[in-house]
């Protein structure tokens, strides 16, 4: 303590108070705030050499009470004045100086209290941290988020002390924390601290940082927890497109099984550049280290990737999870026959399990007793396959059975067409003498004509007037050309025969498919055609 101060210290100080207090009431009427700061700043530091001689007195045992109410007596006349309204005035200026005298003083109690009093909450997580008090520290961050900004700076010393507490300082800050920047903090929080914070970044900021979703996938994978597994899949699920199959589509074109596969993707996802918050190349590498096998699995399925997924699980020797993977909706037929034979296979050659294989083949309707039967050793007792074989067997006998059934029936069609066509060939239909055409009435017997079993007689170019409008534009024109053509050349009649067979006189133009289609047709194409026709009607 200086010599002037002890000094002082050693007359009563008592006149000197009231002459400065009486003083500075003076000079707060003129408002010369320049003496105003000089008198005040006098008697503050009076008070707080008063406040330092009764703190060493009453930390001596045996103080009597007397002392400790003087001590509260000038605590409370200290704690008067830098609460007053002159005090408030002269702050802007002296604010520093009044800290500065506090911290010679070494009086930590009330430069707390003067800190709280002016709400200078960023000077009280300074004090507090210079002197170690972690935890009053982050009760401030917490109760006060607009000094977040401090967290920056002491972040890191708080996450191995208080880590809880900082954790939900960070929360409370929100938004106004870049979670980028805390990163290296966040390095330094127990695992389960620091997912607590990265997940609430991820899920309620919608944070889209690949550092920090890569940093949560490291936590997740990396974490002693027997869950750690569980809440990589729930994140991975959460955070994955349905379309990254789509997207990384090409990423696999002349992939060898050899090659490096997640370097591939990570290389694919610089390319691409898709909306996913992290490299499902890192994320496949770092699972798999981890050992992470249902979160793998999930990635390598969103990718498109069945075969790898299912020689992943096989590998972990987990065949309830592959066969997850064979029974997905996005598999056609033809993989699940072809990833069935494998865990077929792994079961029969690499597990040699007789049972799990029969169980198998009654758990797939792809596989059948023919295609495991290859895949057991040469010398293997059947009993374990006894009940599997039977049951084969009477399946392929029913089949057998419906196969000659079919059989017998398409014999029986086949004979009886051609009992038909050979009925044909000897079919004729008895004509009168006097018949007529069913279209124009004349004779039939006058030009070329053709006969329907149903009665109905026409001449060709009858029939062919009667047809024609109800042709295709191509067939009619088609038509048109071969007749026109068959007037002049004898070699093309045969071939317009077969087309005006083929068009024309397939069915009765009077009851067949045409005249069962102009049902529903009207008698007009259009509203003139009517008044034509009634017109025409009405003059006659």
């Amino acid at each position: 303590m200086p010599l002037g101060l002890n000094l002082q210290l050693l007359t009563p100080s008592i006149p000197l108070k009231v002459f400065l207090r009486a003083k500075l009431k003076l000079i707060e009427k003129t408002s010369d705030e320049r003496q105003a700061a000089i008198v005040a700043l006098w008697l503050i530091e009076l008070l707080l050499g008063e406040i330092g001689v009764y703190e060493d007195r009453c930390g001596k045992p045996c103080v009597p009470l007397a002392r400790q109410e003087e001590l509260s007596s000038v605590r409370g006349e200290f704690r008067q004045l830098i609460t007053s309204s002159v005090i408030e005035k002269i702050l802007p200026n002296c604010k520093d100086l009044i800290y500065k005298l506090l911290l010679n003083h070494g009086n930590h109690t009330d430069l707390v209290f003067f800190a709280k009093n002016i709400g200078d909450h960023d000077r009280l997580i300074d004090h507090y941290m210079s002197r170690g008090a972690h935890t009053e520290a982050v009760f401030v961050f917490t109760t006060h988020p607009s000094c977040a900004q401090k967290l920056y700076q002491y972040s890191a010393q708080l996450a191995s002390s208080e880590p809880r507490m900082l954790v939900d300082a960070l929360i409370r800050a929100g938004r106004r924390l870049c979670p980028c920047r805390l990163l290296p903090s966040v390095l330094l929080l127990p695992s389960d601290e620091a997912i607590r914070y990265l997940e609430f970044v991820v899920d309620q900021l919608q944070c889209q940082e690949q550092a920090i979703h890569h940093q949560l996938i490291l936590l997740y994978s990396g974490s002693a927890s027997p869950s750690n597994d569980v809440r990589l899949l729930g994140y991975l699920k959460r955070n994955t497109s349905p379309s990254l199959c789509e997207v990384f589509a090409g990423a696999f074109d002349g992939l060898n099984e050899s090659d490096n596969m997640p370097q591939a993707l990570s290389s694919a996802y610089s390319t691409l550049e898709p909306a996913l918050p992290y490299d499902p190349g890192f994320a496949i590498r770092t699972s798999m280290e981890n050992g992470c096998l249902r979160s793998t699995i999930f990635l390598l399925q969103s990718l498109g990737l069945f075969k790898q997924a299912v020689e992943e699980a096989l590998s972990k020797n987990d065949v309830a999870l592959a066969k997850e993977v064979v029974n997905s909706d996005m598999i056609g037929i033809d993989t699940q026959r072809v990833l069935w034979l494998r865990i077929a296979r792994h079961v029969i050659t690499d597990k040699s399990n007789p049972q799990e294989a029969t169980a198998l083949l009654q758990e797939s309707a792809l596989l059948g007793l023919e295609d495991v039967f290859p895949l057991f050793p040469d010398f293997v007792t059947i009993d374990e396959f006894r009940e599997i074989i039977c049951a084969s067997l009477d399946t392929y006998n029913s089949q057998i059975e419906q196969l000659k059934s079919e059989m017998r029936v398409t014999a029986e069609s086949s004979n009886e067409i051609r009992t038909q066509l050979n009925n044909l060939k000897s079919h004729f239909e008895l004509i009168p003498e006097n018949a007529r055409c069913s279209h124009c009435l004349y004779a039939l017997a006058l030009r070329t004509f053709y006969v329907f079993p149903c009665g109905h007689f026409f001449h060709t170019d009858c029939l062919m007037n009667l047809v024609r409008p109800h042709l295709a534009p191509s067939d009619a024109a088609r038509l048109a050309a071969l007749y026109a053509r068959s007037e002049t050349d004898g070699s093309v009649v045969q071939k317009f025969r077969s087309h005006f067979d083929e068009l024309v006189a397939a069915d009765c133009v009077l009851c067949g498919r045409i005249a069962v289609e102009s049902v529903t047709r009207l008698y007009f194409a259009d509203a003139q055609t009517y008044e034509a026709e009634r017109k025409l009607w009405l003059s006659s």
